[in-house]
């Protein structure tokens, strides 16, 4: 898909040059460890962004921090900052075109193990369906790839080193070099696959339906292969948009739910995941239904032919 180039270890940075083509699957398709840290990077982007104080980030004097509870234990993401507002600043900048940054640098080789790599926003773009953007457009789009490549730089797992080690290099690309807490993780995880469909589908905030469905389905394929049971409540907050006046007037409730109702059908239109409600459903039109709502129960299957209806 020509996302990424492989780069030796003896490879000079500064001399490399952008180009090439993926070494993934002949679909497209990207493998991630399994891992609850891999979940809780994607959890915590995923809320981050103009409403990111109101879904779980905390500014601090030198950074923003992230609780994320992707399994049992809690675990704290922290984005280097060197001030508060400088911290509020890199959160605004972060838009949901950071999923398909992400699910780049997170992707393992085929041995499973993280590798170095040669990372051009372009090649980016044009892997997730942006190739008719042209012009202005275009060039925007890329810069603010190049940014959000910036912005990654200054994640880290709780006190600990930086996850992504990224030098800018002459043409606008990047050097990716794996740090030791990525290959530690990778190491041993069992790997999942993300599908190039989930990365296509439209990452602008005005696509409401679209962009709440590459959330879901790529915090769906973080999951694995086998059949989940989630409450709406709980996949909301994994996805970064639960907020505390969810279940109030100001919450605009009724939109979301519309707008999750046709998230999941999106899924199913695509072939990706067979998402439906366990028990009655539930009637939008009578008193207390948004917390009835909340607490409704989901199978998501990964989708498969019998999955068809």
């Amino acid at each position: 898909m020509g996302w990424i180039q492989g780069i030796s270890r003896n490879d000079n940075v500064s001399a490399a040059q952008p180009g090439g083509a993926s070494e993934g699957p002949a679909d497209g398709a990207l493998s991630l460890p399994q891992h609850p840290v891999v979940r809780a990077i994607f959890g915590a982007m995923m809320a981050a962004g103009p409403a990111a104080v109101t879904r779980g980030w905390r500014l601090e004097s030198q950074c923003a921090v992230s609780m994320q509870r992707p399994g049992t234990q809690p675990i704290l993401l922290r984005l280097e900052a060197g001030s508060a507002q400088d911290a509020e600043e890199a959160l605004l900048t972060i838009s949901p075109l950071i999923i398909d940054v992400l699910s780049l640098l997170l992707a393992v080789g085929p041995d499973g193990a993280p590798r170095a790599r040669l990372i051009r926003p372009a090649d980016i773009l044009q892997a997730k369906g942006g190739g008719r953007r042209c012009g202005q457009e275009r060039r925007a789009l890329e810069q603010h790839i190049a940014e959000l490549l910036q912005i990654l730089r200054r994640l880290s797992l709780g006190a600990g080193p930086l996850l992504f080690d990224l030098t800018p290099i002459e043409g606008g690309a990047f050097v990716f070099q794996p740090g030791a807490a990525l290959r530690q993780l990778a190491c041993g995880a069992p790997l999942v696959r993300v599908d190039p469909k989930l990365l296509q589908l439209d990452h602008r905030t005005n696509r409401g339906p679209d962009l709440l469905a590459k959330k879901l389905g790529v915090h769906f394929a973080l999951g694995g292969e086998s059949i989940a049971i989630r409450n709406v409540r709980s996949l909301l907050r994994a996805v970064g948009e639960a907020s505390p006046e969810l279940a109030t007037r100001i919450g605009r409730s009724g939109r979301l739910a519309e707008r999750f109702d046709e998230a999941l059908l999106r899924l199913e239109e695509r072939s990706l995941f067979h998402v439906r409600y366990r028990g009655k459903p539930i009637d939008q039109r009578v008193k207390g239904w948004v917390n009835r709502w909340l607490a409704a129960d989901l199978v998501i299957t990964p989708w498969r032919g019998e999955n068809a209806l």
